[in-house]
């Protein structure tokens, strides 16, 4: 369907209509739309603000497609933009190849991370989940120990996501697919690792861990909590979104020797020194770890926190902990 645009130089209220056309298409029938989408800005001047604007609108409303100047930069970058927005550019992989300098300064181009990845390194660094159960199914078989895949490949790569985000050559999105590509290989390979750490008799010490309230993301708090189980801790899950005094309970419940704590987001890590003054309030003498994209050292220092920026810091981090408070320290 053609939602007509004429110009609003001569009718004010005649991209308003088009809008309409353009929702009542798309909510009331589920068909296609397309535009001309430079007719809005016809007999004005400074063009190109009035059609990337008017572009904008047209995609919330439901356009599908539209009729503009492929060479027209700030109409291309709505475009992309756009797509991102709306969702389809799934997690902003297009534009993120277009607007960032990552191909250039890792060596990698988006054509690169499309390949087929022939090592779990190369999956999780590509943020590929559909090859890296498989890939590590395939290292298991070959007789490699599985303490050695994780050690070997799983953490060098996900540490090496973690070193591009840092230095912004990867954003949030390449950020949580590496993640959750780690996750589908630590599907695979943990059942293998928990093997192992059966044998292990001694308990190196109880660590609650949680993602603090109003903060949904999990996954690098899943992937440090596996690694701890792995590496011989007693861990206690509480998940994500969780309460203060919650976490305390489970501290107190489970006399543990270290709260570990992560945010993603600013409007959620103030909950980790609220949880801190808590400990202190109620006068319990375990460590608290800390970790998350948008935290560093001053932020944890500043409430008397252990900050750590990668899940396998994290393990020695809480083995140096707790041998210290063993050591009198």
């Amino acid at each position: 369907m053609d939602g007509l645009v004429m110009t609003i130089a001569s009718n004010a209220e005649s991209a308003l209509e088009t809008l309409k056309v353009i929702s009542w298409c798309k909510n009331r029938f589920k068909v296609n739309t397309t535009i001309g989408l430079s007719n809005v800005s016809f007999g004005l001047p400074s063009r190109e603000q009035i059609n990337s604007a008017f572009l904008s609108m047209a995609v919330a409303c439901g356009l599908t497609s539209a009729i503009l100047n492929p060479n027209n930069r700030q109409m291309m970058q709505s475009v992309k933009a756009s797509d991102a927005l709306a969702a389809r550019d799934k997690n902003a992989i297009a534009y993120i190849g277009q607007y960032s300098e990552q191909g250039e300064s890792d060596g990698k181009s988006a054509k690169t991370a499309q390949k087929s990845p022939k090592t779990l390194y190369e999956a999780i660094i590509n943020g590929d989940a559909t090859s890296t159960e498989e890939l590590a199914r395939q290292a298991l078989i070959s007789g490699k120990p599985p303490k050695l895949i994780m050690d070997d490949e799983l953490i060098p790569a996900i540490q090496k996501v973690g070193e591009l985000y840092e230095s912004k050559k990867y954003f949030l999105p390449q950020l949580i697919r590496g993640a959750e590509a780690m996750e589908k290989a630590m599907s695979v390979i943990s059942p293998e690792l928990e093997k192992d750490s059966g044998k292990i008799s001694e308990n190196k010490g109880t660590i609650v861990i949680a993602t603090v309230k109003g903060d949904v993301h999990d996954i690098g708090k899943n992937i440090v909590a596996m690694l701890l189980r792995n590496y011989g801790f007693n861990v206690i899950d509480l998940g994500k979104d969780v309460d203060a005094f919650r976490i305390i309970e489970a501290a107190k419940a489970n006399n543990a020797d270290i709260i570990a704590l992560s945010a993603l987001m600013t409007t959620t890590m103030n909950q980790m020194p609220k949880v801190m003054s808590i400990v202190k309030e109620e006068g319990l003498t375990c460590e608290m770890m800390v970790g998350g994209a948008v935290l560093d050292s001053n932020f944890a220092g500043s409430f008397g926190a252990h900050y750590t920026n990668d899940a396998y810091k994290a393990v020695k981090l809480a083995e140096s902990l707790i041998n210290q408070n063993k050591n009198g320290g």
